[in-house]
């Protein structure tokens, strides 16, 4: 059994407006490595190693080594530009752990995606104030649960029992 790849990042905050970056190290696992950012299409794994000109908020990057094994982190990249306040801030995601279903609480129209820890989005939706989602069908383990908003996303980890 080979080790799976390990992903460490620095951040450069956002200062005058897209200015932010992430720059993550991958070791262990087998090389070469090919990464998804959670900011194109998913599971295409066409993406740089490092981001630059973001925005403040919350970056998931995947990564898969040659062998197939993947790893993956959630970043925040944060702002200097002032207050950073988002709708977003407001969001409820329960219960956590799960056994069977969560409940997102967002006032206003939002979009979520489930996503595996492998990278695969296996739910999507849109929702108006909250939507609730099973999970019941799904193997236990950790799961992204990735909510867009008046162009802000959150993502938060979620245990599944």
């Amino acid at each position: 059994m080979n080790e799976l790849p390990t992903i460490t990042y620095t951040t450069t905050d956002e200062t005058s407006g897209s200015d932010g970056a992430i720059d993550i190290t991958v070791t262990g696992g087998v090389a070469p490595y090919v990464y998804d950012w959670y900011i194109d299409e998913t599971d295409d794994f066409d993406d740089d190693e490092d981001q630059t000109d973001l925005t403040a908020g919350t970056y998931v990057v995947v990564v898969k080594d040659e062998l197939g094994c993947s790893s993956s982190e959630i970043i925040w990249v944060d702002s200097q530009l002032g207050i950073y306040n988002d709708n977003l801030d407001l969001i409820s995601i329960y219960p956590n752990p799960t056994q069977a279903d969560i409940q997102i609480n967002l006032a206003g129209s939002f979009a979520y995606e489930i996503i595996a820890i492998d990278g695969n989005v296996i739910e999507n939706g849109q929702a108006t104030n909250a939507a609730r989602i099973s999970l019941l069908n799904y193997p236990t383990g950790l799961y992204l649960v990735r909510v867009n908003a008046e162009g802000s996303t959150r993502v938060v980890k979620i245990i599944k029992e």
